[in-house]
């Protein structure tokens, strides 16, 4: 008969095997579990300085922020942090993007450090690897495209305007890829949805006005439509408001390109009625600063139609609304903490008394008009912002033109002075490289003028020569461009933001 022992032979080794598994089981776990306590706690310091950069961030405490963020990213090389670290930098580049001082330099510092990380995600057009992130990656893909697409829209009003609004349209028709690409969005992404059609409004207005093309500035008022639809489904006021704003200045544009009276009219209630619609949310004692940005579009949507209306009277009450809307934002508006939009400010009021002269010949306005241009001087030169240089200097040569032909001089000398003054203006501007041919030539123009009367007064051949020297400019540009001669425009009448 056999005995228990030799009945339990054969299962002993699954025995000893089951206790050797258990064994080392226990040891991996007790391997592991100091290791998966570090991880949880580095996560978790990493998650409590991500939540409190954010909340100095939006307290407006910007270098806590960045201090608590560059506290996290001291485990950027953890390979199990890796999502976290990214919403990190995502934060901390944020920090540059919004910052109104030097804002430039802080504009790239973002847009460098964001277009890197982005090279660093996977393309977000490959399925197995959002099936394995359950969309992480993509979310953050999509944040760098929107953000990056507003950088640039923000670096086309400092830098060349073009190449920036095609760098924002490229980013920004990604991230829109990225998000049609998501099955079922998450609720929490639909105000970076927003602000993505939002940024696509401000940049094809922005080529709109660069190529004179009013279909774009439709495509423009379509994004703009989508994006106030989001905003206005989750109950974001803020942005509400904002996209309104946004719609009021399309509509402004509008105003430039319809020949229509009945038309240009539609357009101007249309921006006006978008613009106080933004003011019964962005009351100045809450929100100065986009309550100003509001008051100064309302300024230049009645600058627009003071420009082309040809009744006086009626042109006489957009000069006197924008003057007062423009007013309004002067205590906002301050040099040393908004200083782009300080520029916009004082420019558009120098065109809107520039214009105002023109159309009512009130030559009282012409220490206006120098005054407003040399606020705009005293930061503008032609390396950091050619374009507004130029203008500016522009438009005061042609006040002081205007002002030697209407005004008496007890003094020659002062008056000789003021001549001098136009002519060194007028050669700035004609020195500009990106003058059309039809200004150059209008420039040199009122340049040959000038140093005839100089010459009539002192004699001198110096004005000699330069007329001469002039006229042969001239007689060359008509050569090989006929028709720069067909009309004499309006040359200093720029596109007012």
């Amino acid at each position: 008969m056999p005995s228990i022992l030799t009945d339990l032979n054969p299962i002993i080794p699954i025995i000893n095997l089951f206790v050797a598994i258990t064994s080392l089981c226990v040891a991996i776990i007790f391997f592991l579990i100091p290791l998966i306590n570090s991880i949880c706690i580095i996560r978790k310091e990493i998650d409590r300085s991500l939540s409190d950069g954010i909340k100095y961030h939006l307290n407006n405490k910007i270098e806590e922020a960045r201090n608590e963020y560059n506290k996290a990213l001291k485990y950027q090389n953890k390979k199990f942090c890796k999502r976290l670290i990214i919403d990190v930098k995502l934060n901390l580049y944020e920090t540059y993007h919004h910052e109104k001082i030097d804002k430039e330099k802080n504009l790239d510092i973002a847009r460098i450090n964001e277009e890197a990380l982005l090279k660093a995600l996977p393309n977000y057009k490959d399925k197995k690897y959002l099936k394995l992130t359950k969309y992480k990656y993509k979310y953050q893909y999509a944040i760098l495209c929107c953000n990056l697409g507003d950088i640039y829209n923000e670096l086309a009003l400092i830098r060349s305007a073009k190449n920036n609004y095609e760098n924002s349209k490229k980013y920004s028709s990604k991230a829109i890829d990225v998000f049609r690409n998501i099955k079922k969005l998450d609720k929490n992404y639909f105000g970076t949805v927003g602000l993505t059609y939002s940024n696509l409004a401000i940049t094809y207005r922005g080529l709109a006005n660069l190529k004179k093309d009013i279909s774009l500035l439709q495509i423009s008022l379509n994004n703009a439509e989508k994006s106030l639809t989001i905003y206005e489904e989750i109950k974001d006021y803020f942005n509400i408001a904002r996209i309104q704003n946004n719609i009021g200045n399309i509509y402004s544009d509008l105003v430039k390109y319809k020949e229509d009276i009945n038309e240009r009219e539609k357009n101007y209630i249309n921006s006006e009625n978008y613009l106080y619609k933004s003011l019964e949310f962005y009351k100045i004692e809450n929100y100065p600063y986009e309550s100003a940005r509001s008051y100064q579009n309302l300024g230049s949507v009645n600058l627009h139609m003071m420009y082309y209306c040809d009744d006086k009277n009626k042109a006489y009450s957009y000069f006197i609304k924008a003057k007062e809307n423009y007013e309004i934002c002067k205590s906002v508006i301050i040099k040393d903490k908004y200083e782009n939009e300080y520029i916009n400010l004082y420019y558009n009021l120098m065109s809107l008394n520039f214009q105002a002269l023109k159309k009512f010949g009130d030559i009282q306005l012409i220490p206006n008009v120098v005054d407003y241009g040399n606020f705009v001087l005293e930061i503008c030169t032609i390396e950091n912002n050619p374009k507004r240089y130029v203008d500016t200097n522009g438009i005061i040569a042609s006040v002081c033109k205007i002002a030697i032909e209407c005004c008496e001089f007890i003094d020659e000398n002062e008056k000789i002075d003021m001549i001098e003054d136009a002519i060194n203006r007028f050669e700035i501007v004609l020195r500009f490289k990106e003058l059309s041919m039809q200004k150059k030539a209008n420039t040199i123009i009122d340049l040959i003028r000038l140093n005839m009367t100089l010459l009539d007064m002192t004699k001198s051949k110096v004005y000699e020569v330069k007329c001469n020297s002039y006229c042969k400019e001239l007689e060359d540009i008509i050569k090989v461009n006929p028709e720069v001669m067909i009309e004499i425009e309006d040359m200093f009448f720029n596109n007012v933001e």
